[in-house]
């Protein structure tokens, strides 16, 4: 019996003790409106000397709704990913955009995503002698017959002591990254030239997987090239091919609108993806 009641009191007294460290359970920031839910995945909720914590938003859709891409195309407005007014001792929060798909309708050509989507982000700590804050405020455009916008937000604590529980997400959230396109070529998909046609960019790409199920979305400052990608396969090569978007209608020298400007393209094929900076 004696020793039954020192083990017990050994054991209030650790329990007791401020030295103690246990593990905390931290729950998953999540959010939800009528058509689109969010969640904030990161690895832990501590900083441990680590000026960069990454993580992921994962999005999910109801179905048959859409939301947009950065560049959403002709109509539409990209998700909105509001982080400086609702964080703290939060220097930075750089955030990739998974490979949109195209949406036509009656001939307008929209980029973005449908069903579940995950976000990578990469934040970078001010002061590792602080607690942090990461919060955003989420404005997602959805769209079905209608487009209705939806604002959603996510907000967490990130500490600079304890010992907080591993969450689970790493898995997803390295996932996520794989979805992410790769800057600049790769053995495996490429984009090698663009030119100004008459009528036309004109890209010379490889692909190993050929270009069945290939898209190709183009960005610029100012101008809007939203045209679906005709492929021309060389024949006596089926990992090459032209790539050909129209130039807009409303632009009457292409060559001159890009002069001294960059033009990024995104080239994806059947699961993989790239992204490149041509300049002019």
């Amino acid at each position: 019996m004696t020793k039954t009641i020192l083990q017990f009191g050994a054991l209030l007294l650790l329990l007791l003790s401020p030295q103690t460290s246990f593990a905390t359970k931290m729950t998953t920031p999540e959010a939800h409106s009528e058509y689109v839910s969010a969640r904030l995945l990161l690895p832990r909720y501590d900083i441990r000397n680590q000026s960069t914590v990454s993580g992921a938003i994962e999005i999910k859709l109801q179905d048959g709704w859409h939301t947009y891409w950065r560049n959403p195309g002709e109509v539409g407005l990209p998700i909105r990913f509001g982080w400086e007014d609702h964080s703290s001792n939060v220097a930075s929060v750089d955030i990739s955009w998974p490979t949109p798909e195209r949406f036509e309708t009656v001939g307008i050509q929209n980029f973005g995503y449908k069903n579940h989507i995950f976000f990578p982000i990469k934040m970078t700590i001010q002061d590792l002698q602080k607690n942090a804050t990461i919060g955003f405020d989420l404005n997602v455009m959805v769209c079905k017959q209608i487009c209705i916008p939806q604002n959603l937000s996510l907000k967490t604590a990130l500490h600079t002591k304890g010992d907080i529980n591993q969450t689970g997400h790493q898995v997803l959230i390295d996932a996520a990254r794989k979805n992410i396109p790769h800057v600049g070529d790769t053995d495996r998909i490429s984009l090698k030239t663009a030119v100004v046609g008459p009528e036309a960019l004109v890209f010379t790409a490889h692909s190993d997987k050929g270009f069945s199920h290939a898209d190709l979305f183009l960005e610029h400052d100012h101008i809007l090239i939203t045209g679906k990608p005709s492929f021309e396969v060389d024949p006596s090569n089926k990992k090459k091919a032209l790539i050909k978007i129209d130039i807009p209608s409303d632009i009457d020298d292409l060559n001159a609108e890009l002069k001294g400007t960059s033009l990024k393209a995104t080239f994806a094929v059947r699961g993989q993806a790239i992204e490149k900076d041509f300049n002019f």
